[in-house]
């Protein structure tokens, strides 16, 4: 679906389409987490297939991640953090700013998935947690979690205007 939907949106126009992704803890191919290697993802093969893609389409770009659980795009001129969630602890005010520290660059936004909800609030930065595309299944409900579908998007436009949604 995510290959399709790419290709609809890179062939409906001439501007750069940009793709990137990093795994989180319910990629894993290998069905027992305590049995993981460390980047074992199906985001893996997912960048695969979408860095063939960018192959055959002029107008779609993949850009590799940082590595399996992090990464960071630059988008004019705003540094974003990208991570799942699972093994950063999110819950820490200032983790924009450890996370800047870490990677010597200072972040704008922090852009992150783990815990299944919307959230978006100021913390040193932009904290933008979104929500699961699949809303509550089998396990969260097992667990006590609900969670509704939801997913966002965040833009940033040449004349320095943008937001969260």
């Amino acid at each position: 679906m995510l290959s399709q939907f790419l290709s609809d949106i890179a062939l409906s126009t001439t501007a750069k389409v940009y793709y990137t992704g990093i795994s989180g803890n319910h990629d894993r191919s290998n069905g027992n987490y305590r049995n993981n290697v460390y980047g074992d993802s199906f985001n893996k093969v997912l960048g695969s297939v979408i860095k063939l893609l960018s192959n055959s389409i002029s107008n779609l770009s993949y850009i590799e991640p940082d590595n399996a659980y992090r990464t960071h795009l630059t988008v004019n001129g705003v540094n974003i953090k990208l991570i799942h969630g699972d093994i950063d602890n999110i819950h820490d005010p200032s983790i924009i700013a450890k996370l800047s520290q870490r990677d010597n660059r200072l972040y704008q936004v922090l852009m992150l998935g783990h815990e299944h909800h919307y959230e978006i609030k100021e913390q040193n930065g932009l904290f933008f947690m979104i929500g699961s595309l699949k809303g509550a299944d089998s396990y969260s409900d097992k667990l006590g979690l609900h969670a509704g579908r939801s997913q966002g998007l965040l833009w940033r436009s040449l004349d320095g205007q943008g937001g969260g949604r």
